[in-house]
């Protein structure tokens, strides 16, 4: 009876499960401040799933919470693509713009 599985089903329970696996690693890393370690898990959702915008999302909020503002603007800009209505990911990408513009005027002031 195993072999009269449909692979297909069977694809439709993985890749939920990986996805939330990886997510939860994830933010487990994040939590820890190892925000390399959480790109790598967001990333590795992304092989399972190339057009899951809720990853971009996330990477998006972890390259900013790195100060990364140009991947994270990036990401953000990959996840509204995906999901142009979802007024969250406009948000955080307002949010993203003012953090990388006030990066911007410190360096600056620096000079």
């Amino acid at each position: 009876k195993a072999a009269a599985l449909s692979p297909d089903k069977f694809q439709k329970i993985v890749i939920p499960m990986q996805m939330q696996y990886l997510n939860v690693e994830a933010e487990q890393a994040k939590q820890k401040g190892d925000y390399a370690g959480a790109i790598k898990k967001y990333e590795a959702m992304l092989t399972v799933s190339p057009n899951e915008p809720i990853a971009y999302y996330n990477m998006a909020v972890t390259y900013g919470r790195a100060g990364d503002f140009d991947q994270a603007l990036k990401s953000i800009d990959k996840a509204i693509q995906l999901k142009p209505d979802d007024a969250e990911s406009q948000r955080l990408k307002i949010q993203l713009q003012d953090s990388y513009l006030k990066q911007m005027d410190k360096k600056l002031e620096k000079k």
